[in-house]
């Protein structure tokens, strides 16, 4: 059987009294740990990641201290509490990163550690942009409202153009992204009609204006019937143009 010496019993006491102050006396002024984080944001919104969370260090994290370095698809706003807001640009990218380090309450800065970000994929509206048109006055021309407008993220769905109304003329949706556009034959010389399209997911894109140009045309003059009322033999002048009319001119 083992016995225990007054010497023994003595190096264990002054043993554990050491390994008591070691310890501690060690893991002061150790940096802190800094661990990768991961975040999922839907494209074109905002998420706030908690950095420090998982971080540790024998003296405390002072979440005060986070210092960030920049993303590629996005911005970062520092709360100085741990976390951080990301907002993704909107872009058609389905990943983003940035790195960061924390000091500890006794300054001593932490690894540089990285948070991976997964874009989630959001449906674009498509963009329609205006268009303009020349025509004669009083006929027709067909307009591709939409070999100009975009999708980002998908392709334009041509059939579903809905078009608005036009002052001055009339409007033939064709169902293929084209329009005919017809001239009252009035004397304007513009008129405007507004469209809108959606994409193959069925997003609305944005209003866009039609601008029509009206080529003047040369209007025939209206000759009206006259009367008139003369006595046997004789004779009577008759204005034949008094009632006649030029809509663009003089007879």
């Amino acid at each position: 059987m083992q016995t225990t010496t007054p010497i023994n019993k003595l190096c264990k006491i002054t043993c554990l009294a050491f390994f008591a102050i070691l310890l501690p006396a060690l893991a002061v002024g150790q940096n802190p740990v800094a661990n990768d984080d991961a975040a999922t944001v839907n494209e074109g919104a905002a998420v706030t990641i908690d950095l420090t969370d998982n971080d540790t260090d024998a003296d405390g994290i002072n979440v005060t201290t986070v210092s960030l370095g920049a993303a590629t698809n996005g911005s970062l706003l520092n709360n100085n509490d741990g976390t951080v807001t990301y907002t993704h640009d909107g872009s058609e990218t389905t990943s983003d990163s940035f790195t960061y380090t924390v000091n500890d309450n006794t300054g001593a800065t932490s690894n540089s550690a990285t948070v991976n970000i997964t874009i989630t994929p959001q449906n674009d509206a498509p963009v329609a942009n205006n268009d303009a048109a020349t025509v004669n006055e009083g006929a027709s021309v067909t307009i591709d409202l939409t070999d100009n407008d975009t999708d980002a993220d998908g392709t334009i769905n041509n059939g579903s153009v809905s078009v608005g109304t036009a002052n001055n003329g009339t409007i033939v949706n064709n169902g293929n992204g084209t329009v005919t556009y017809t001239h009252d034959g009035s004397e304007t010389t513009s008129d405007s009609f507004t469209y809108t399209v959606n994409d193959n997911n069925g997003a609305t894109s944005n209003t866009a204006t039609v601008n029509i140009t009206i080529t003047p045309q040369n209007d025939a003059p209206v000759a009206n019937n006259d009367a008139a009322t003369v006595n046997e033999g004789a004779s009577v002048t008759i204005n034949l143009t008094g009632n006649d009319t030029d809509a663009d001119g003089t007879i």
